[in-house]
C-alpha cells in the first residue's frame, strides 16, 4: 500500500474480512508443521514530512509470544502549521511461517482526533512452487490527512498478491485490487514491481515499477483523488553487507507520472541500515525521500517532497 494512502490508499465489506480475520487467526495457529519461533519484544517509530506542512511521529511497541500471538501498542502525533491531532491503537498480533506458507496479521483498535474506529490488517503468501507465490493483502485504517482526521475517515482495502521467479536473474511482484473511502470513493489499483539481477554476488539489482488506478468519485478534498492516475519508473537497487552484523541497501529511481492526462517527472531514494536476515535480533533504520505526486494534496505542484524515517528493533528471549 501508499506511505501515506490517503494522499497516496464499504463498511460492509471491513466486517466482512475483519470477521473472516478472527476467524482464520486461530485456525492458523493450529496448523501442523508450524515452528514455533522464540518469544520476542520489539519497538519502533515511523516518521515522515513533506513540503504540505503535514508530519507524522509514530512510535510503537510490541509482545510476542513464542505461539505467534502478541499485543502492539501504538501512539500517533499529527501536526500541520498551528493544527495538530493525536492517536492511539491497541491491536492483537498473530504471525507464523512455514515453508509452505507466511502469515502476518493484526485487529484491533485505534481512537484519533476524537474519532474511533476498528482497524486491521492481514498479509499472507502461499507458495505454489519453489518459483510462485500467491496471497492476499488487507487492511483496514483512517486516512491520515488533516482533513481525513477531523472528519474521522478511513478506507478499507483488500489486494491480491503474485511474486512469480520467471528465470534465476528476473521475478515479478503484481499487487491487485482495491480501496474503498468512508466517504463514497473507490479507488482501483494494479501495481507491478520488476527486478533483475545485475550481479548478486556485488548485490546489484535493477528494478521497473509501475501503478495505475483510478476513483469512482474523484477530486475529494479530503485527500489525493484525480479521476486517472498512472506511473511508470526504472531504479537501481545495491544492497551489501558491510560485515557479519550490519547490512547496508541504497535504492534511487526516476521516472514519469501523469495525472489526468497530464505529466509529471517523480523520483526517489533511500538509504537504510539493517541486521542480516537470519540474525536472531533484528533491527533496521533509514530513510527515503521522493517527488510522488501521489503523495500530496496539491498534485499540481512540481515541488512537492515526502521524506520518511523509519527505526525498529526485535529482541528475542
Amino acid at each position: 500500500m501508499n506511505k501515506r494512502i490517503a494522499r497516496k490508499s464499504a463498511h460492509w465489506r471491513a466486517a466482512l474480512w475483519l470477521g473472516g480475520l478472527a476467524g482464520l487467526l486461530p485456525a492458523m495457529a493450529g496448523a501442523q508443521g508450524i515452528a514455533a519461533p522464540l518469544p520476542a519484544v520489539s519497538a519502533g517509530v515511523d516518521a515522515s514530512d513533506d513540503s504540505d506542512g503535514f508530519s507524522e511521529f509514530k512510535p510503537w511497541t510490541q509482545y510476542e509470544a513464542a505461539s505467534g500471538w502478541g499485543l502492539k501498542a501504538g501512539w500517533q502525533d499529527y501536526r500541520m502549521q498551528g493544527w495538530s491531532a493525536t492517536g492511539r491503537s491497541l491491536l492483537v498480533t498473530h504471525r507464523k511461517q512455514t515453508s509452505q506458507y507466511q502469515w502476518q496479521a493484526q485487529l484491533g483498535a485505534n481512537r484519533t482526533a476524537g474519532h474511533s474506529l476498528t482497524v486491521g490488517m492481514l498479509d499472507a503468501m502461499y507458495y505454489v512452487s519453489a518459483a510462485t507465490a500467491m496471497g492476499v493483502s488487507l487492511e483496514r485504517d483512517v486516512v491520515n490527512s488533516r482533513r481525513g482526521l477531523e472528519s474521522g475517515l478511513h478506507y478499507d482495502a483488500a489486494m491480491l498478491v503474485l511474486d512469480h521467479q520467471f528465470h534465476p536473474r528476473l521475478s515479478l511482484g503484481v499487487a491487485a485490487g482495491a480501496s474503498w473511502f468512508s466517504n463514497d470513493n473507490r479507488r482501483d489499483l494494479l501495481r507491478t514491481r520488476w527486478t533483475f539481477t545485475l550481479d548478486e554476488e556485488r548485490g546489484w539489482y535493477a528494478y521497473a515499477k509501475t501503478r495505475h488506478y483510478r476513483s469512482s468519485n474523484p477530486y475529494r478534498p479530503e485527500y489525493f483523488s484525480p479521476e486517472r492516475f498512472n506511473e511508470a519508473s526504472l531504479g537501481l537497487l545495491w544492497r551489501t553487507a558491510l560485515n557479519d552484523s550490519v547490512v547496508l541497501s541504497a535504492n534511487v529511481d526516476g521516472g514519469h507520472q501523469s495525472i489526468d492526462g497530464r505529466g509529471h517527472s517523480a523520483w526517489s531514494a533511500g538509504l537504510f541500515l539493517s541486521s542480516p536476515r537470519r540474525a536472531a535480533l533484528q533491527w533496521k533504520v533509514g530513510f527515503e525521500t521522493s517527488q510522488d505526486h501521489a503523495s500530496a494534496l496539491r498534485a499540481s505542484e512540481d515541488g512537492y517532497r515526502y521524506t520518511s524515517f523509519v527505526a525498529q528493533v526485535r529482541i528475542p528471549f
